[in-house]
């Protein structure tokens, strides 16, 4: 049987390749893939600037593109074959997970990779209900409770944005303040459980969160804008370990800055972000779904979340393509058009 597959052959381009399918292992199954998620993590190795590959000693590292290549992590699909002693899933099982190099039209996966089955019943189109989106925001929100999270803040209203503050929401948590430069997403940031929404360019955003939080500045904020200026911002709106930043001042225990942004623009430092880490000396945190404990766990409790209505990832897809499309779904990544927030490639 042969695949199609989407492999970028130099900076920007894909080709798109008809290959043989290896022949089922006895613990394989074939996926047909009915929708992967766009991502922005896959931008660096589609642009040309670095990719992440197993080293000869075997980790994980940031590497230089080698073309041809292959991206797209957040697959869904259909289980058409199974192995002689596959036990975990049946012919016609809709599965999603996290898998690499899902641009293709097949693949052949080992039955205990990072993938699952979906209920039999479900509430809204399987297709849009993608898992490893959704095990991001799980595993940002098992941070974020970790300890009372008090007066929180999300900078960047983008769809993980939306959905950590929807998350938030259905554990409890209602003291949230949205962040981000655009009114229209401060909008969907209010719908989705917002209570208060900040735009730093209609605002001295340090006057506006210190008025806002009657002197206090917020004591967690999720900063998820894959931009330096983003995290600058998280800096400045964050609490003192010290009240008003003062040495001899009361202690008020330090806030935490939980980071998910990958930050692969080519951005100044800048020296504010230096002068307020040291300040206001924050704990930073990276919250990118290595650092879970249980990546599988996160992305299977996303999912039922979002059939639960707490995770709401199908209302937020905003732009679909096909996958003979695909540069044009890449497009929107690097270049997002008006009232982008969520896009995936559909499948025949």
């Amino acid at each position: 049987m042969k695949a199609t597959s989407a492999k970028i052959v130099a900076p920007r381009t894909f080709e798109f390749v008809e290959e043989e399918l290896p022949a089922l292992g006895d613990n394989e199954i074939l996926i047909k893939m009915d929708s992967v998620g766009l991502c922005h993590s896959d931008l660096p190795r589609y642009t040309g600037k670095a990719t992440i590959a197993v080293s000869s000693r075997g980790y994980r590292e940031s590497v230089p593109v080698v073309f041809p290549c292959m991206v797209g992590h957040e697959p869904v699909g259909t289980v058409i074959d199974k192995g002689n002693k596959v036990t975990k899933f049946s012919i016609g099982d809709h599965v999603t997970g996290h898998m690499p190099t899902c641009f293709r039209t097949h693949l052949v996966i080992n039955e205990n990779a990072m993938i699952f089955k979906f209920p039999d019943s479900m509430p809204m189109d399987y297709r849009y209900c993608v898992a490893e989106p959704l095990g991001c925001i799980v595993n940002i929100l098992n941070m974020a409770t970790q300890q009372e999270p008090g007066k929180t803040a999300v900078v960047g209203c983008g769809h993980l944005g939306l959905l950590v503050i929807s998350g938030l929401r259905a554990l409890g948590i209602a003291d949230i303040t949205a962040v981000d430069l655009n009114n229209e997403r401060l909008e969907f940031a209010r719908q989705f459980g917002a209570a208060k929404t900040l735009n730093p360019a209609e605002c001295d955003i340090r006057t506006a969160a210190f008025d806002l939080t009657e002197g206090h500045f917020f004591d967690t904020v999720m900063e998820i804008t894959g931009s330096i200026r983003g995290l600058e911002t998280a800096c400045r709106i964050i609490k003192f370990a010290h009240e008003n930043g003062m040495q001899n001042g009361r202690y008020i225990g330090r806030g935490r800055i939980l980071t998910s942004s990958v930050f692969s623009g080519e951005e100044t430092f800048p020296f504010g972000l230096a002068h307020d880490l040291m300040l206001r000396t924050p704990d930073v945190f990276n919250v990118h779904p290595s650092s879970a404990e249980d990546v599988l766990a996160n992305d299977i409790r996303g999912v039922n979340m979002c059939i639960a209505g707490e995770l709401p990832l199908h209302k937020m897809i905003t732009h679909t393509c096909r996958f003979e499309d695909l540069h044009v779904g890449f497009d929107w990544l690097e270049h997002a058009p008006e009232g982008y927030n969520k896009g995936l490639v559909l499948f025949d």
